[in-house]
């Protein structure tokens, strides 16, 4: 397979980083017995052949938010058309606070958002409510060249056909909580990988630099 960009792969080194800027490793989640098993060559973050849809956006697309002036927060999404045929199959989606509101019931969170027909590549990590802490699955950060055919893929549940799967997050009863999520902590371009039942790959390529701001570069699908 020719790639489109130049990359050495060192796995300890890539492994390495994953482990500084993604969530926890430890996990054991682990394919079903029963679900097919993919046996097409490796598919790594960022690169990509003419076996994929491939589209990078000309200017990075930042997140316009719409202000409620009612309950004083902004909301933004970023439609991707994943499939190249206008359908918009994908969205990452963006909520924040006023922060010059005095706080009610503050939250904030950046997710992402496929259909039931695709699962997002997930990891655990630990977020506490009251001081009670307990582990939640949100989207792994992963670095370029990182391989993405061989991470988990949970089945999460869905609601009205789509799957919501948590970025990074804040609550404003998460006292004591040692992360907002990885993809707020980490920093400069990382990537989000996804899964269709049919096993085809693609992933995001997302600028992280602010994480109130991301601005999402590019995306690829296999076909």
């Amino acid at each position: 397979m020719v790639m489109s960009k130049c990359v050495v792969l060192i796995t300890s080194l890539i492994s390495f980083a994953s482990m500084l800027i993604g969530c926890r490793k430890d996990n054991t989640m682990a394919p079903q017995p029963t679900e097919p098993i993919y046996e097409g060559p490796p598919v790594y973050a960022g690169l990509y052949d003419d076996s994929f849809y491939h589209y990078e956006f000309s200017t990075p697309q930042s997140f316009t938010l719409n202000w409620d002036t009612v309950y004083h927060y902004g909301y933004g999404e970023i439609l991707l058309d994943i499939y190249g045929d206008g359908s918009n199959a994908i969205k990452l989606a963006l909520s924040m606070d006023d922060t010059l509101i005095p706080p009610t019931d503050e939250g904030e969170s950046f997710y992402l958002v496929l259909p039931d027909s695709m699962h997002a590549s997930l990891c655990p990590e630990t977020v506490c409510y009251f001081g009670s802490c307990h582990d939640r699955l949100t989207v792994d950060t992963l670095a370029y060249g990182e391989r993405i055919d061989t991470r988990n893929y949970p089945k999460t549940s869905s609601n009205e056909g789509k799957r919501y799967s948590n970025m990074w997050s804040w609550w404003e009863y998460e006292v004591g909580s040692p992360s907002k999520g990885a993809w707020y902590y980490t920093s400069g371009i990382r990537y989000a990988a996804f899964r269709t039942n049919s096993l085809k790959h693609g992933w995001i390529e997302i600028d992280s630099t602010d994480p109130e701001q991301p601005k999402v570069l590019s995306f690829a699908m296999q076909h």
